[in-house]
């Protein structure tokens, strides 16, 4: 049995995450707990064969060293954002989009799809440079954003329309598919480490 600890990016995802694990035929192989993640998460303590996270999360794991399956965030993921913000608030000329390098890199590959409209990204490597980025966002006549679940709390308190960026179905199974793959070479990797000790 294989535990994993999920760490919810944001609250409505949690019905969405234990819908896939139960309907994955290697659902009775998968011992799972969901925890909410929150702003600037310390991540101690943890309890799991493997961990999923997205976002700044994932990249604390990793620099910690914990086995981590990044939940990434693909193009398409970017784009329904923007055009919720667009069907929003329809006269956006200019949006930020913001979060994590590892969850935002390589977005302005979506400017194209947008030819009426101004794109910027603002790649931060932790949580607390949320604010600021969001700042120079505004200072660069930004008129909404999408970004994060912390970055879109802070920009609603800035008075700046903002839509999260939501992770589906195929994201969460895709990360799942990875924790356990994951999980299983970390276990082959100790079983060969307990019958040929390094001497």
């Amino acid at each position: 049995m294989i535990h994993m600890i999920f760490y919810a990016p944001y609250p409505q995802i949690v019905p969405l995450i234990k819908q896939v694990f139960q309907e994955r035929p290697d659902c009775d192989e998968l011992e799972y707990e969901i925890v909410q993640d929150f702003y600037n998460n310390p991540l101690q303590d943890l309890n799991a064969d493997v961990v999923i996270a997205r976002g700044f999360s994932a990249l604390t794991m990793k620099q910690r060293g914990y086995i981590c399956a990044e939940l990434k965030v693909g193009v398409y993921d970017v784009i329904a954002a923007v055009l919720k913000a667009r069907r929003m608030s329809p006269g956006l000329s200019h949006i930020a989009v913001i979060g994590a390098f590892n969850m935002i890199y390589g977005i302005e590959s979506i400017r194209d799809a947008f030819p009426d409209m101004k794109l910027s990204t603002y790649p931060v490597n932790s949580e607390p440079l949320l604010a600021d980025a969001i700042r120079q966002a505004i200072s660069d006549g930004c008129d909404a954003l999408v970004g994060n679940y912390t970055g879109v709390e802070l920009a609603k308190k800035s008075g700046l329309p903002a839509v999260m960026i939501e992770s589906g179905q195929e994201a969460i199974n895709n990360a799942i598919d990875e924790a356990k793959s994951a999980a299983e070479i970390d276990l082959r990797e100790k079983m060969r480490s307990a019958r040929w000790p390094i001497s």
